[in-house]
């Protein structure tokens, strides 16, 4: 259509020329020395038309003359910026594949170009960049071929470059890269301080950045300092670096080592409460996904996410037990080092002792008395008095415990052997520290009503065998417990149930069935 319009005004602007132009009858007369030259007017202005043509043809002609020089060296610029540009393209690309001696080359090459520039005095206003990005693919390809004095040479050059050529955004963020890609290498190299120093040195709005909170996480990892590694990896999760399944796997070790370390309730009930936090989120999004599944594909993928999810279950449980251990035994160092606690004094000492003894010989209805407990300074937290106030690291133990006992009944058989392992050496420290107090009785009487609802289920029945135990139903516990040894999926337990039967029989003069029972305790695997 544009052509249309421009031929239909080109046929309209030559028919208005021609009927001016036959229409003009003007002459021109020019007067010379004894001479005068008449001329149509349509040929002067033809002819003043042809002159200004000519003329400026002929200065455009000069210009370009002159320039011819400027042009030249202009167009060796631009030739030697290509050069440098393909260089660095090149060693970029033969570091990608794995050619470091080649990048190293080419990035040198890269450099050159840039000095020749630079000496020309036609300086890139990205240059500096070019020079850092250059010396950060040197860096590279000499930590590929183990040259680890060339790698912190290039490495101080890029990182000087960038400091002292402006603070321009673009040098900005190539020295954050450069910082960054140094702190992996310390990491690599087992030095988490260096790496957290480099990363520290990018500035407070750098830190933040995906990147640099794994470096930073890690970091502290493996510096020995799990609580920090904690935080920083929960702040992961947050900025959606971390998927929920990758998420589990990290933050619940880290929550075991950072418990593991503390000797703060505090940060025992702020490790606790993220935790929660993090698995409600969880549970809001797996019910919104399980509502939305509604045809077969969705339901299969439903299923598969259920069995990942009893998985997670297992480990945040597993998590949950030894945070609520270390409160236990937060209390229990907190009561052995007060001067005028029971177990600080020699009295109350051997009179754990001979509790634990007596225990033993089944003369003392404790829940401890059929525990096997290996000797910890809970026992002597156990012989405080009813009346003594309760330590609030034994409280929030009595909490957390009552919470995953909870979640763990729902349906006991999620529980692994493992998992049973930990719910009752759990539950035996909590017995053992609330001896003799009202929680106690409330703790025993949970577990028979978890036995009454599942009675087919080996770990509550070997629990409801040590209730009857500590109550001194002798028939009681000597069928439950000898339906819990045969059943139980953890050896350790059918050893312990084993051997609880023993010193049950050899209590009440039984000699064969103590003997039959000693030998099958030594016979599990």
């Amino acid at each position: 259509m544009r052509t249309v319009l421009w031929i239909l005004g080109l046929f309209a602007a030559a028919v208005a020329a021609a009927l001016v132009a036959v229409s003009n009858d003007g002459t021109v007369s020019i007067f010379l020395p004894h001479r005068r030259i008449d001329l149509s007017l349509n040929l002067a202005l033809l002819v003043l038309v042809l002159s200004f043509a000519l003329v400026h043809a002929a200065l455009n002609a000069l210009t370009k003359l002159f320039e011819l020089p400027a042009q030249s060296r202009q167009w060796r610029s631009l030739q030697r910026e290509r050069g440098a540009h393909a260089a660095l393209l090149d060693a970029w690309i033969y570091w990608r594949a794995g050619r470091y001696v080649r990048a190293r080359e080419a990035a040198r090459v890269a450099l050159a170009r840039e000095q020749s520039l630079r000496d020309a005095g036609e300086s890139l206003h990205h240059g500096a960049a070019m020079q850092a990005l250059a010396h950060t693919l040197l860096a590279e390809s000499a930590y590929a071929l183990r040259e680890p004095q060339e790698r912190e040479a290039q490495l101080q050059q890029g990182l000087a470059v960038s400091r002292d050529s402006g603070s321009t955004h673009l040098l900005t963020e190539t020295q954050h890269g450069l910082q960054l890609r140094a702190a992996q290498w310390a990491l690599i190299e087992r030095d988490p301080e260096r790496a957290q120093r480099l990363v520290h040195d990018m500035g407070r709005g750098a830190r933040r950045r995906t990147a640099a909170l794994r470096v930073l996480a890690q970091a502290a990892e493996m510096a020995g300092r799990p609580l920090e590694a904690f935080e920083l990896t929960r702040l992961l999760r947050k900025h959606g670096d971390l998927s929920d399944a990758a998420s589990l796997r990290l933050l619940l070790p880290l929550a075991e080592a950072a418990a593991a370390q503390t000797t703060s309730l505090k940060v025992l009930r702020a490790i606790w409460q993220q935790l929660a936090d993090w698995q409600g989120e969880r549970d809001e999004g797996g019910e919104r996904e399980r509502a939305s599944a509604d045809d077969a594909e969705a339901q299969a993928e439903a299923g598969a996410k259920a069995e990942t999810e009893a998985e997670d279950w297992r480990l945040r449980m597993a998590t949950g037990l030894r945070l609520t251990r270390r409160a236990l035994a937060l209390a229990a160092g907190s009561s052995a080092s007060q001067p005028g606690s029971p177990s600080a004094s020699p009295s109350a000492s051997q009179s754990a002792s001979q509790s634990a003894n007596t225990a033993a010989n089944l003369s003392m209805p404790s829940p401890s008395a059929h525990a096997d407990l290996r000797p910890s300074a809970s026992q002597g937290a156990s012989q405080a008095s009813p009346n003594s106030p309760t330590h609030p690291a034994q409280a929030q133990a009595d909490a957390w415990l009552h919470q995953l006992w909870d979640s763990a009944m729902r349906d006991p058989s999620r529980l692994s052997a493992t998992l049973w392992e930990d719910l009752v050496d759990t539950l035996e420290a909590l017995l053992v520290a609330r001896h003799g107090r009202p929680e106690e009785q409330v703790w025993l009487t949970r577990i028979e009503a978890a036995h009454g609802a599942a009675p087919q289920e080996a770990g509550l029945q070997y629990l409801a065998g040590m209730v009857a135990l500590s109550r001194s139903a002798w028939d009681d516990a000597r069928k439950r417990l000898a339906l819990a040894a045969r059943g139980l999926p953890s050896p350790r337990l059918q050893r312990r149930a084993w051997r609880a039967l023993a010193r049950l029989a050899e209590s009440q003069d039984r000699t064969d069935e103590a003997r039959l029972a000693w030998q099958q305790a030594a016979m599990v695997d």
